[in-house]
């Protein structure tokens, strides 16, 4: 029972919002392109879920005792590697030639890095506030 609700709370529901927000994007890059086709099917709907889920359980490393740099080198790693299985194999873009394997892993780095940038400034941001909150008691 605690597994369930460890993994409904913490992997399942930030799983899908992360899944709602990719849908999202796609069907409005769709929208703004005027590319119909760059909606996805069913069964890039599944990896799209799969790589969300995925990414929601490597979160999970940002609320770990590692320090931030080998908590945000893992998190790369592991999010490039759920990107390249679940995505860039699964989905088939690697019969498309190296050409555009290194587009959309240039693409993904990008998103990445804008992502994790606004995470990581709000994070900042809120431990800055804890801290300015917090009454100073004397440690002597």
């Amino acid at each position: 029972m605690k597994f369930w609700q460890y993994f409904r709370d913490n992997i399942l529901y930030p799983g899908c919002v992360i899944f709602s927000v990719c849908v999202f994007a796609f069907a409005l890059l769709g929208t703004l392109g005027e590319a119909r086709n760059i909606v996805p099917g069913l069964l890039y709907m599944f990896l799209l879920l799969v790589f969300s889920l995925l990414l929601a359980a490597l979160n999970r490393l940002f609320h770990s005792s590692f320090s931030t740099p080998t908590q945000m080198a893992l998190h790369f790693l592991g999010t490039a590697a759920d990107f390249i299985v679940i995505i860039v194999l699964a989905g088939g873009f690697y019969k498309n030639g190296a050409k555009s394997i290194m587009t959309i892993m240039i693409f993904f780095v990008l998103i990445y890095a804008v992502v994790i940038s606004i995470y990581l400034g709000a994070r900042s941001f809120r431990r800055k506030r804890k801290i300015d909150s917090s009454e100073y008691e004397k440690q002597f």
